[in-house]
């Protein structure tokens, strides 16, 4: 079935709406404050959420804990509501976890940051002090003048030995 023009319009409308969210959250993530501001609005909705599903919990637990079917003995109830309870239990322990998560997450955003301003200004002060010490050490260290030996006694030649002050006299 070929594609109907306002369906690649809407189609392209909601690439542009993706592309502008896109640049907004790179711009929200580049900033540690920002980056706090949303996450904290993201916690607000998952508290309201939050009661909301413990009071669904609790009811349906209580309704689906009182249906009782003839034949029934007084643990099968319970063992039927369990297959309802458990998601909605692991959803409020998720939204629990991720309420903790988002927190932690907006620390460590600006944890971060400080951590590279501080590794920066580390860096510059060793590398002053790797400098300070090259020039101390530069200026301690006197220039040394190499004795001259004059080439006529280097060449000269001793008189004859014996052979039992060769190995004093060797070199």
């Amino acid at each position: 079935m070929p594609e109907q023009p306002h369906d690649t319009a809407r189609r392209s409308q909601d690439t542009v709406r993706r592309l502008q969210n896109t640049e907004q959250l790179r711009q929200i993530a580049r900033n540690p404050d920002a980056f706090a501001a949303m996450l904290q609005d993201y916690q607000r909705v998952l508290m309201d959420i939050r009661p909301l599903l413990e009071v669904l919990r609790d009811e349906t637990r209580l309704y689906c804990r009182g249906v009782h079917v003839d034949g029934d003995r007084g643990y099968h109830p319970r063992q039927r509501s369990r297959q309802v309870e458990a998601p909605l239990n692991h959803a409020l322990k998720l939204i629990n976890r991720l309420l903790s998560d988002l927190e932690k997450s907006a620390h460590r955003r600006r944890a971060h940051d400080e951590k590279v301003e501080e590794t920066a200004r580390t860096r510059r002060e060793k590398e002053l002090e790797r400098a300070r010490k090259k020039r101390q050490k530069l200026a301690a260290v006197p220039q040394r003048e190499t004795p001259r030996v004059e080439p006529a006694q280097e060449q000269q030649y001793s008189e004859p030995t014996s052979l039992s002050d060769l190995g004093r006299r060797s070199a």
